[in-house]
Parts: structure tokens; C-alpha cells; sequence
């Protein structure tokens, strides 16, 4: 039941190839032409292999190089640079626990810098690095 109908979605435009005009003789009625369904069911797995391969190079290995290239900013992230939520808040890196960062954001008169602690996974970017170690 599957294989007549992608044999005939996939050959739908052909028409019938066997030949079937008004004329009569001993191959219209033995079916002596052949018809698109006839064919073989490799084109058809052409086809499906064809369509995977575009879906895995145009969406899933660029969103695994996306990913990849995230986990890696994550992960060199450092005391002193300088980050950007995905909210927008940009300020320097303080502390840096197991799953979550402390971020400096701005001062207030001579008082303390504002503190603000975000999980890793909501940082969107490193806007530049500190070259120097400040532990």
C-alpha cells in the first residue's frame, strides 16, 4: 500500500510511459509496456537518502556547531571578562560557581558595584577577554 503510493507520488508528472494509445493489437491487453510503478524501488530510496542528507547538512550539523562553539565560550570564561546576557545586561565577570555567574554591573556613587548572579546558559556572549588572571 506504501510502495504505490510514494511510486506514485514520485512519478505522478510521467504520465504512462507504456505506450497506451488507441491502436490495438496484443500489448495493451498484456500490458507488454511498462508503467513508472514497474520501476525499481531504489529510486525511491534515492530519494529519502537524498532529502536525510539535506535535513542533516542545512539544520542539524550547523545547530550542533552552534552548540559546540557555546559550550566552549562557557566553558573559557574567566574572572574579568566581559559578558552579555541573552536579556541584555553586559558587565564583568566577578565570580564564577558551578552553574552560575556573578556578574559586576554598575556602581552606585562611592558605594559597592551592583552584583547579579545569572546561570551560565544565560550568557549570549564574551565581548572581550581579560588578559590578565585577577583570582
Amino acid at each position: 500500500m506504501f510502495k504505490d503510493f510514494f511510486s506514485s507520488l514520485l512519478f505522478a508528472t510521467l504520465g504512462d510511459v507504456s505506450g497506451g494509445g488507441s491502436g490495438s493489437g496484443a500489448g495493451d491487453a498484456s500490458g507488454g509496456g511498462t508503467t513508472p510503478t514497474d520501476g525499481s524501488p531504489w529510486i525511491l530510496i534515492i530519494y529519502v537518502v537524498g532529502i536525510a542528507a539535506l535535513f542533516y547538512f542545512m539544520m542539524y550539523r550547523p545547530q550542533k556547531k552552534k552548540e559546540k562553539q557555546k559550550k566552549n565560550m562557557l566553558e573559557e570564561m574567566k574572572k574579568g571578562d566581559k559578558v552579555t546576557t541573552i536579556g541584555g545586561i553586559q558587565g564583568t565577570i566577578a565570580q564564577i560557581k558551578d552553574d552560575a555567574i556573578v556578574i559586576e554591573v554598575a556602581s552606585i556613587g562611592s558605594a559597592e558595584k551592583v552584583k547579579i548572579e545569572v546561570q551560565k546558559w544565560a550568557i549570549g556572549s564574551v565581548d572581550s577577554k581579560n588578559g590578565s588572571d585577577a583570582d
